[in-house]
């Protein structure tokens, strides 16, 4: 067989530096397009991560360009997260907030959706009991609220 009309070829480079409980880092991801005029996609992301005994905390930022084809413009995209975490013998539980836009261009609307979760776990020898809390507004950057509870129970035996 022959290569397919939407093969594309990219280069991507990414970095991590670890200093103590600090991990600091970041990427990017450039790719052709086979689309004649258009552009390509660029994905740009850094993250920078502490860890120390039970307490961990993250922070990351993105952004994403996507493919134009010719005449046509792909939506941008940008945004963050960031989130904090304790975990102790035999239970943790975790806080995470992330954020992103869709920003408007000639032929893209724009928007927000805004995502938070909430984890926990705690074990007793062959038993775990997890659950979490998780709202997103607005998804996939369209007027709304979802939101879901969960909870599981496991055994091993």
């Amino acid at each position: 067989g022959s290569a397919g009309t939407n093969k594309h070829s990219g280069t991507a480079y990414t970095a991590k530096i670890v200093v103590g409980s600090l991990t600091v880092g970041g990427g990017i991801e450039e790719s052709a397009t086979a689309i004649t005029g258009g552009t390509g996609e660029e994905n740009v992301t850094a993250y920078a991560v502490f860890k120390q005994g039970p307490i961990g905390v993250v922070y990351q930022e993105f952004y994403k360009d996507e493919a134009n084809a010719s005449g046509t413009e792909g939506a941008d995209y940008e945004g963050d997260t960031w989130g904090v975490s304790f975990a102790q013998g035999d239970w943790a539980v975790s806080y995470v907030e992330n954020s992103e836009s869709k920003l408007a261009v000639s032929d893209a609307s724009g928007g927000t959706t805004d995502m938070t979760a909430i984890n926990f776990s705690y074990t007793m020898g062959a038993m775990a009991i997890k659950g979490g809390l998780f709202e997103t507004t607005n998804p996939e950057f369209t007027t709304g609220k979802y939101e879901e509870t969960e909870i599981a129970i496991s055994f091993a035996f």
